[in-house]
């Protein structure tokens, strides 16, 4: 019984640092951006306005070329190894279950 309830943990464990690394991989370069665009709205210069204005354009497009589908995917992987943790747990419990009965 021991043995299950260490697979459930590790493997919860490492699921749920997945899906919280899949939440923080995107929301740091959202933080960027947005800290970005409150530059060019206090920016009174033509030039630091394009030089931002292009950055933000750079920033917003790495977000959605790399930042978003590997957050994507970290966030789905996270979430199947907490779903295999609780039904590979839940179905060892059982046959452990049924084995003591017979």
């Amino acid at each position: 019984m021991n043995d299950i309830k260490l697979t459930f943990k590790v493997l919860f464990l490492v699921g749920t640092l997945v899906l919280i690394l899949g939440f923080i991989l995107v929301s740091v370069p959202q933080s960027d951006i947005s800290g970005l665009k409150e530059q060019l709205s206090q920016t009174t210069l033509n030039s630091e306005k394009a030089s931002l204005e292009r950055l933000i354009s750079a920033e917003s497009m790495n977000l959605n070329t790399f930042y978003q589908p590997m957050s994507d995917i970290l966030k789905v992987f996270g979430g199947l190894v907490i779903v295999y943790s609780i039904l590979s747990t839940a179905f060892e419990i059982a046959v452990e279950n049924r084995s003591k009965k017979q």
